[in-house]
């Protein structure tokens, strides 16, 4: 039989043996209800048979899910401390409004409806969760059950069919080409006034003694700040890229850098965001000319501090020495620089943040020639449609131009065509 009685259970609940059968496949579970239950089940586990599911993953919850997900990812090791603890906590909030549901009951329905709620979710008197961080957890919830179409365990994906939360995060715009000129010229004045102040306090301290056994150097940081600035123009760098290079990673005779690790925000290193990130770039004369100024001058101020610049290696977790330090000479901060540079920018009556620099940097190299898959290594990505509908913006005097072309188009003069009287046609 496809259901058998096997007695009762310590609760004095029926317990049944479910057989079921389709196409050569079969399944086998115990059951604990009532017999119409057992029934139901039973025609549950056929119809998984027969779409080819896992037969396991059709009573399995969300939540159950959900935790084995994050269970897997962490032990995956590939993916930060600090990414999986906000991808656990984005979890979190999608199993508090899925969580009660098995797999196999999540419709294109039942998601619009979470969406809607977990948007009105916050506390009363806040605004509802904005576009983008929905789209963000759409994107999770998509993720999720695509990987449970991939195992079988439901029959396909609800999110297709789900509607997709519209993203509003403002579009980055990047500075103009006098803008950054202008912001160019500020940080090279400003990195070599920072430099010549530092000389001068350090010569000071040489004269009254203070130039040994320093705990720290007030200066390095800011003249770090300045020259993280104009790296960024210059590379198109992320932040923190910048934070990461170590003096292994130029090359003073080729004139090269290479990318082999960045900055978390709680100091650690950690890989580039891709394979494509793992990249070697070229650096203009003037960029190499101030880097071998500042490799001699950060020496001679670690010295006083006991420490001695290290080269480093290639490799993420290098013990090298930054090229952007603080003034104990350790790794610059990813927030104190995101800070520098609020207050910095107020200068040039601009709201960019520093990522906007390197939007920038590409948008400027694409409009002065630079083909797109030169700009796909420059950026580090890995797919160069990235590149060319994030990173590289639109440039409004080209719209005018172009409109400027096709208008001389219209107004150029024609010849009048001559114009047959009737007689001649039919003649002719």
């Amino acid at each position: 039989m496809a259901i058998t009685f096997r007695g009762r259970d310590k609760n004095n609940v029926p317990v049944y043996q479910i057989d079921a059968y389709y196409n050569g496949q079969a399944a086998r579970e115990r059951f604990h209800g009532t017999k119409k239950a057992a029934e139901k089940r039973h025609r549950e586990m056929i119809q998984s048979l027969e779409g080819g599911l896992n037969i396991k993953g059709s009573k399995q919850t969300f939540t159950e899910y959900a935790h084995a997900y994050l269970e897997e990812r962490a032990a995956s090791n590939d993916i930060s401390q600090r990414s999986l603890k906000s991808e656990a906590y984005r979890v979190e909030k999608l199993v508090c409004v899925f969580g009660s549901y098995r797999l196999c009951d999540i419709t294109a329905q039942v998601i619009d409806k979470g969406m809607k709620e977990l948007k009105t979710s916050r506390k009363k008197g806040t605004k509802p969760l904005s576009g983008s961080t929905m789209n963000g957890y759409f994107k999770l919830m998509n993720t999720l059950m695509e990987r449970a179409f991939l195992y079988d365990l439901i029959r396909k994906n609800p999110c297709k069919l789900a509607k997709k939360p519209k993203n509003d995060t403002e579009q980055r715009i990047p500075l103009t080409e006098e803008q950054a000129k202008k912001l160019h010229d500020a940080a090279m004045e400003d990195y070599r006034t920072a430099v010549n102040e530092l000389i001068a306090k350090e010569n000071r301290q040489i004269k009254r003694g203070k130039d040994k056994n320093r705990s720290a150097i007030r200066g390095l940081s800011k003249v770090s700040e300045y020259l993280s600035v104009v790296l960024i123009l210059y590379t198109g760098f992320r932040h923190a890229e910048v934070l990461g290079l170590q003096w292994c990673d130029i090359d003073f005779r080729d004139c090269t850098v290479e990318v082999v690790r960045t900055v978390e925000r709680d100091g650690t290193y950690k890989p580039p965001k891709s394979e494509a990130g793992n990249r070697k770039l070229y650096l203009t004369s003037e960029v190499i000319a101030m880097l071998k100024e500042w490799k001699g001058i950060q020496a001679a101020q670690l010295a006083k501090m006991g420490l001695v610049q290290k080269h480093g290696n290639k490799v993420i977790n290098s013990d090298g020495t930054t090229i952007i330090c603080s003034d104990t000479g350790s790794v610059y901060g990813y927030n104190n620089l995101n800070r520098f540079w609020r207050s910095y920018r107020e200068r040039f009556g601009i709201s960019q943040c520093l990522h906007d620099l390197r939007h920038t940097f590409l948008t400027i190299a694409h409009n002065n020639g630079t083909d797109y898959k030169t700009l796909q290594t420059i950026a580090g990505h890995a797919d160069i449609s990235l590149t060319m509908s994030v990173y590289v913006h639109n440039d409004q005097t080209k719209g005018r131009e172009a409109a400027e072309r096709v208008a001389a188009v219209y107004s150029e003069p024609k010849q009048n065509t001559p114009i047959i009287p009737w007689d001649a046609q039919k003649t002719g």
